[in-house]
């Protein structure tokens, strides 16, 4: 996928740092920083947009970062719970076979899709069977992420929130590897070719209405920012720290909204371009 312009950069960043904001203020032993938030987001951010002239950059090399940190995050988490791949650990033991089932499949397939992702980086092992069957592995997964969800809403409440954080991550990638064009070129194709933008010539009433979008956008996240800050305050938390969380919200959810009006724009230019050349063609015919 070829990452055309920043805003859509920064909505996909927000599309995959925001569940992991999200989880680790739902943890409520832990104080939510902000900053941290910050910077998941701005890490993302230069992960795809540096990285975006190279065939493994952009989302893919994403893609391949967080596979290999989630991989280490698993062993870690694996260790520290084997006690309960024990029965004898269950003081429920007809809980055990529900806890295998939404647990077990999940470690399997990410080691199989860890293996043929990883095969895929190298060159001769780079076809469209190779893909084809990464893509189906991603799509078992998501069969057993809604499965060990639908375990976890009847047996085990607690681990609900990280299901179904893990069903929308793995519904991400599968839709990534199944429509990017990067994907496509790189493991297919087997060729690579980043293509700069052209710039951009405005005529004086599209200035105009950029302008104006511009401060629609800016009022809009001002109105956030004064929203997100009251309901701190009104929470009782810490004065710099709610201005602070504030800041970084009303600038995600402005970009989010910039990007959206810009997407709207661009595809009424794209209807009106159609119906003149379509309108040209009547002419032409008609003469």
């Amino acid at each position: 996928m070829k990452i055309k312009n920043l805003q859509s950069i920064i909505f996909l960043s927000i599309l995959l740092t925001l569940p992991n904001v999200l989880f680790a203020a739902a943890d409520a032993s832990t104080k939510t920083n902000p900053s941290t938030m910050g910077a998941a987001f701005w890490i993302t951010f230069f992960i795809v947009y540096f990285s975006r002239k190279k065939a493994i950059g952009g989302w893919l090399l994403y893609y391949y970062v967080q596979l290999y940190i989630s991989i280490l995050i698993a062993v870690g988490i694996l260790f520290i719970s084997l006690n309960n791949f024990k029965p004898s650990h269950w003081e429920d033991v007809s809980l055990y076979p529900f806890y295998l089932i939404s647990v077990v499949p999940s470690y399997l397939l990410s080691l199989v899709q860890l293996f043929i992702s990883t095969k895929l980086l190298f060159i001769k092992y780079r076809n469209i069977n190779n893909l084809k069957f990464l893509r189906m592995i991603m799509l078992v997964t998501i069969i057993f992420d809604v499965i060990g969800l639908a375990i976890d809403l009847k047996h085990f409440s607690d681990n609900v929130f990280l299901s179904v954080y893990s069903l929308i991550i793995s519904i991400i990638w599968c839709a990534y590897f199944y429509t990017s064009k990067r994907v496509n070129a790189v493991f297919i194709e087997n060729k690579w070719e980043y293509i700069e933008k052209p710039v951009e010539i405005l005529s004086p009433e599209e200035i105009i209405e950029k302008k104006k979008m511009h401060k629609k956008v800016l009022l809009f996240t001002a109105i956030v920012f004064a929203l997100i800050f009251v309901l701190m305050v009104l929470s009782d938390k810490d004065f710099y720290e709610s201005i602070l969380f504030s800041i970084i919200y009303s600038l995600l959810i402005g970009a989010v909204g910039l990007y959206i009006m810009s997407r709207k724009k661009k595809t009424k230019h794209v209807v009106a371009s159609h119906e003149n050349l379509k309108n040209n063609d009547n002419v032409d015919k008609i003469e």
